[in-house]
């Protein structure tokens, strides 16, 4: 198929050659028009528009530099490390953000400790489930009323809730996979005079896919309860992924001239970052709160300045994407030889809502289908309610994330979760029933994207800013 798009597409670029014999012939004899389509129409057959695309970049390139030199001419250099460095870190000494971080390690022990003393002692076996689901409340409650309380720097207590969620997520898995192991595969075995040896992970042995996945290291795989161990716990806490496996696909060796690279781009991306934060952000963020006003007119102007903060906002998001999913995760793979590297698939080219949730977060929509959407299945729920149950939670977790390191709660990020529920099932629908193209679907997802987040922003920084 992409074959025969391509020779319609060269053949729409050429003119048809004519045999040099008919040049005897007089010109009028000749046919000057066929059957043929337009090629801006949608079924035409042509679709190399590349150089409206080249066009695009150019104007998308001229507009950024206009911008920087107007930026730089009103405001001046505005980058400066010195601020973020007071942000993240209160005059107390160690900060509470320090401090939250570091005692983290105690849930995580704990967690690992008691799920030791389950495989070794029946009897605590019975009483280990209520005590990991305390262990893993508190650690997310715990560090959320520090946080809520003291009130540490924002930008800080942001990453260590961030930190948090991490953790929470996974102890959850931890604690499911082994229970898994412990209550239902080891007695069976027990009872068929396998001895409790254990079994492995389903995943065990990794499949070879392509690539480093070819050079995998053949290891002898580990079997429950030879993996509760504190290097197992935090090998799987420093690890790229949310899902606890007994045994994860592992490469040979450390590729290290690839794992300069990432963190290359980890540490240049996240200066850049913070420089267009500070230059480009700021400055158009603080006027626009200078700017409100009440009544139908701030609304406008409210629909104005989201619309001029879309373009920083969004390119500051895209390079987080990048620095995170593509650099920072890969460097940590690469250090720990963690052999799947799948942390996002091709969400920019989404056409459905639904399949942009799916794929730009590839970590966490594998722990949601399977701590969360599988369950509920299995549990007799039907598919809309366990796709509303994740979307709940996700929407929950997001405002957590955003309202606790502010110390308020306006339920803009829950709300702008879960407006993506009927908006995914919407466009799903539209697409399957032809009435919405891949294109537009596409354009409809980018456009969620550039507007929803701005916004936020602006309405997040406006109560938080009212609040000091």
């Amino acid at each position: 198929m992409a074959t025969n798009r391509v020779g319609v597409n060269r053949a729409m670029k050429e003119l048809p050659k004519t045999n040099p014999s008919v040049f005897r012939m007089c010109d009028f004899d000749l046919p000057a028009h066929a059957n043929r389509e337009s090629l801006l129409y949608s079924k035409s057959g042509f679709t190399d528009f590349s150089g409206f695309k080249n066009l695009a970049m150019l104007c998308l390139f001229a507009t950024c530099i206009r911008i920087i030199i107007e930026n730089l001419r009103k405001y001046g250099i505005l980058i400066n490390p010195m601020p973020i460095i007071n942000w993240i870190n209160v005059n107390t000494t160690p900060s509470i953000n320090v401090q939250l971080f570091l005692s983290l390690n105690v849930f995580i022990l704990i967690g690992w400790k008691m799920e030791s003393l389950a495989a070794k002692f029946e009897w605590f076996s019975s009483v280990v489930n209520v005590l990991h689901h305390c262990n893993i409340v508190l650690s997310m409650v715990g560090p959320c009323a520090v946080i809520w309380m003291r009130g540490p720097a924002p930008l800080g207590a942001l990453v260590v809730m961030f930190h948090v969620i991490i953790v929470w997520a996974k102890l959850i898995s931890y604690v499911q996979v082994n229970q898994h192991f412990r209550t239902v595969v080891r007695p069976k075995e027990v009872a068929a005079g396998g001895g409790g040896s254990g079994r492995t992970s389903p995943s065990t042995p990794p499949p070879k896919t392509s690539g480093q996945a070819a050079a995998a290291e053949e290891v002898a795989a580990v079997c429950y309860p030879n993996n509760l161990t504190v290097i197992d716990m935090y090998y799987f806490m420093l690890a790229p992924t949310l899902c606890y496996e007994l045994n994860f696909p592992r490469t040979k060796s450390i590729r290290w001239r690839f794992l300069a690279k990432r963190l290359t781009e980890a540490c240049l991306l996240l200066v850049i970052n913070l420089s267009i934060i500070q230059q480009w952000i700021q400055p158009t963020v603080a006027n626009t709160m200078a700017g409100l006003g009440v009544g139908k007119e701030n609304i406008i102007y409210l629909a104005t300045r989201t619309i001029k903060l879309a373009l920083p906002n969004n390119v500051s998001w895209l390079l987080f994407f990048y620095m995170y999913f593509h650099s920072f995760l890969n460097a940590t793979a690469e250090i720990l030889r963690f052999g799947d590297r799948q942390f996002y698939r091709d969400w920019w080219n989404a056409s459905t809502v639904q399949y942009f949730w799916k794929n730009w977060n590839i970590p966490v929509h594998k722990w949601l289908l399977r701590h969360i959407y599988r369950p509920m299945r299995a549990k007799g729920f039907s598919r809309n309610m366990a796709v509303l149950g994740v979307f709940a939670l996700s929407a929950i977790l997001h405002e957590v994330a955003v309202s606790v390191p502010l110390g308020l709660v306006r339920g803009y990020s829950f709300a702008g979760m879960i407006v993506y529920v009927p908006l995914a099932a919407g466009t799903t629908m539209m697409e399957k029933s032809g009435m919405l193209s891949e294109q537009w679907g596409n354009v409809i997802v980018w456009s969620t994207l550039l507007l929803g987040q701005p916004l936020g922003v602006l309405m997040y920084v406006e109560d938080y800013l009212a609040k000091v």
